[in-house]
């Protein structure tokens, strides 16, 4: 999305199935780190990956008019991330909108955004390493 000239290639619609696949991938990740004993430092920074991954599927959709309320954060956190083309209430956007699906993804966000999902996954990686060189957890 942060080199192509295309508009188009920037719509949610032509980049729905990334987001279908890398909440899928999220949803195993975090179901194989829960399944691992004394793991909770692990699974806590999934999670997090999933609610910032979330942020962003509202962010593309164009699903957010203004800072997120408590309310729409704790919706985010219960309902995850929401692949519909749609603006939900329920999955944490600001008010219902139908076919969201040629909202673009502003290009000046991508290097920002990747750095910090770099940094997070980053952050599991150093403790998992940490705990194979430890001994004391698995991975």
């Amino acid at each position: 999305m942060s080199s192509s000239p295309s508009r188009s290639d920037r719509y949610f619609s032509a980049n729905q199935h990334f987001y279908q696949k890398a909440a899928v991938d999220l949803d195993s990740l975090e179901i194989r780190t829960e399944s691992i004993n004394a793991n909770s430092l692990t699974v806590e920074q999934v999670k997090l990956i999933k609610e910032n991954f979330a942020y962003m599927t509202l962010l593309h959709k164009g699903c957010v008019t203004a800072p997120l309320t408590d309310a729409q954060k704790h919706t985010v956190q219960t309902n995850g991330i929401d692949v519909s083309v749609s603006c939900r209430v329920e999955y944490g956007a600001t008010v219902e909108a139908a076919d969201r699906g040629s909202s673009a993804f502003n290009p000046v966000f991508v290097g920002p955004i990747k750095s910090l999902f770099d940094i997070e996954f980053g952050a599991i990686l150093k403790l998992e390493l940490e705990k194979k060189k430890l001994g004391g957890g698995a991975s």
